[in-house]
């Protein structure tokens, strides 16, 4: 049963008028109004709602005065409303909440907290959705920005790309809530005529300006730091209709904008359509409390008949010397597991860019199967070296684990335990740790984790534009780069540990031989318990054969 905490605080109204273009209730205004039409209190997983309007009473001068008392009465509330699976909150506030809460509430959040929504305001003329777009060809700015420097991420792209005639910048130092109609102007103005527009996250995660730029006929570009705070994720593939872009790829935005022809922006326009009801106010709330019409989703349709998964495995042999030994050796063993788990089986014997064919870079491969024209045949596409043989006692690798929207993948550095690693490292005079391997590519993160992409599970719908990113920033930079193939290694588990795209799996499934062999593991005991185990340097690859036959038949 709804039940209000008894203060009117909680439920204060607000004189703030920001963004401009809003013109009714903001977010969490609108879901207090849903829950308590509809006379619901539980979340999708059962929580009680805790009805407050966060940002309306945070933002108020009175707010310090009053935060004891109002913790007091939030407290006796709680404590009269008890809910075993816990509490949850809808809040749009840059900071969240900034009263205590239990342990177990979960945070729907615009900016802040454990599930992200949607930065979203009501606007019943629909102002910005009625101004007159333009097409591609008549969008005389590449890229621009019209905003108030918030934040370190901001003042980044403006300083780099500040004399660059492609973008246009409008800014100024410092927030104001007070938006003159000059400005308003300008925004639409700049944006209506922008092919593409940035809206960097600000003092908060996430930015209202980002689903502005839809409704005003663009592509908006979102920038992000510590966290990519853009909502459903788990449901919508974003790359398939604008940019997102960790800070520290900046560097390739203009190069990003102008890989995108007319064709491919109308189509991301389009996909746009789609799936726009995500971002009003009404799928919000069914998002939140589960309500059937959450089905509008673009996504697969849910059934109780079972449907079966489309997997591909795939392997990278590029060369006849290496063809002629990856079909000698390691072939047959590949397609016997296909087959075992009916899984496609690929081999690709040429560079799938053709305008980058070096030895250097045949590595980089694995990261462009997401991108072929037989790619989203696929729900997961799982890229195994060629130098691995299987245990053919292994279960299927793509139902191993609940891979999220992330790629699953090995930590190398914790076989065959994070100590004796360590050990290793020091008695083979190699780098002395996880941070020092990356920083032989000229790779700066501070991390305990080094990734083998000898073996990678990837979701080509979900993953197609985050590996592509990665291929155009580093490949060329292979060639004839000291590291070799792990030059290739370090730049995807670098930008997998920075945009946590990552799923750490079972060393099962990547078991690097030469490694138990320095601590003196016996190769017939690790090749019968583990799945997938990995010769690298081909070491003791006869007798791996033998032991193969052995436990394979």
């Amino acid at each position: 049963m709804f039940s209000y905490i008894p203060n009117e605080l909680f439920i204060s109204k607000t004189d703030i008028q920001y963004p401009p273009f809003k013109n009714g209730k903001y977010m969490e205004e609108y879901f207090l109004n849903y829950v308590r039409t509809k006379e619901i209190s539980q979340d999708k997983q059962g929580r009680k709602y805790i009805p407050a309007l966060w940002t309306n009473f945070q933002t108020a001068q009175w707010f310090p005065n009053a935060r004891e008392e109002m913790q007091r009465t939030l407290d006796k509330w709680i404590n009269d409303n008890p809910s075993t699976p816990g509490y949850y909150i809808v809040v749009q506030h840059d900071d969240g909440p900034m009263l205590r809460l239990p342990t177990n509430t979960k945070i729907y959040g615009a900016c802040r907290g454990n599930i992200p929504l949607p930065l979203i305001y009501e606007d019943v003329e629909n102002k910005l959705e009625n101004i007159e777009k333009k097409t591609f060809k008549n969008k005389n700015i590449l890229c621009s920005f019209v905003g108030s420097i918030t934040h370190g991420v901001r003042k980044n792209i403006i300083d780099m790309y500040e004399n660059n005639p492609r973008f246009k910048f409008v800014s100024r130092n410092g927030w104001t809530n007070n938006v003159q109609k000059e400005d308003q102007t300008t925004f639409i103005d700049y944006t209506v005529n922008s092919k593409f527009a940035l809206a960097p996250r600000g003092y908060g995660r996430s930015s209202f300006r980002f689903f502005e730029i839809f409704k005003l006929g663009t592509i908006p570009i979102y920038v992000w730091d510590d966290k990519n705070w853009l909502p459903y994720s788990e449901i919508i593939d974003y790359d398939s209709f604008c940019i997102t872009l960790h800070i520290s790829e900046i560097d390739i935005l203009e190069e990003i904008c102008l890989g995108i022809n007319e064709k491919k922006y109308e189509k991301m326009l389009l996909k746009y359509q789609e799936i726009k009801h995500m971002f009003e106010m009404e799928y919000m709330c069914e998002y939140i409390c589960g309500k059937p019409t959450i089905n509008r989703v673009h996504a697969p349709v849910i059934t109780n008949e079972y449907v079966k998964s489309k997997i591909l495995l795939v392997t990278i042999a590029i060369g006849d010397k290496y063809l002629h030994q990856y079909n000698t050796i390691f072939r047959k063993n590949h397609e016997m597991y296909a087959k075992k788990h009916d899984y496609d089986f690929k081999v690709i014997t040429d560079f799938l860019d053709k305008s980058l064919c070096h030895a250097d870079a045949i590595t980089f491969n694995k990261i462009l199967v997401c991108s072929q024209s037989w790619s989203n045949d696929y729900e997961f596409i799982i890229v195994i070296d060629a130098d691995i043989l299987i245990n053919m006692n292994s279960p299927a690798i793509h139902t191993s684990m609940d891979f999220e929207t992330k790629i699953g993948i090995v930590n190398e550095y914790s076989q065959p335990t994070n100590e004796m690693r360590i050990e290793i490292q020091r008695m083979m005079g190699w780098e002395p740790d996880a941070k020092g391997y990356y920083k032989l590519a000229q790779l700066d993160i501070d991390t305990k984790m080094v990734f083998n992409t000898g073996v990678m599970v990837f979701q080509p719908k979900i993953h197609r534009g985050f590996l592509d990113k990665i291929y155009n920033k580093y490949a060329r930079n292979s060639i004839n780069h000291p590291r070799r193939y792990h030059y290739e290694q370090s730049c995807i588990g670098y930008e997998l540990q920075v945009h946590q795209k990552y799923k750490i799996m079972d060393n099962k499934w990547n078991t690097i031989w030469p490694l138990y062999k320095m601590m003196g593991s016996q190769l017939e005991f690790i090749f019968r318990e583990n799945h997938f185990i990995h010769f690298t340097g081909h070491i003791d690859i006869e007798n791996g054969i033998k032991i193969e036959k052995e436990i394979n038949g």
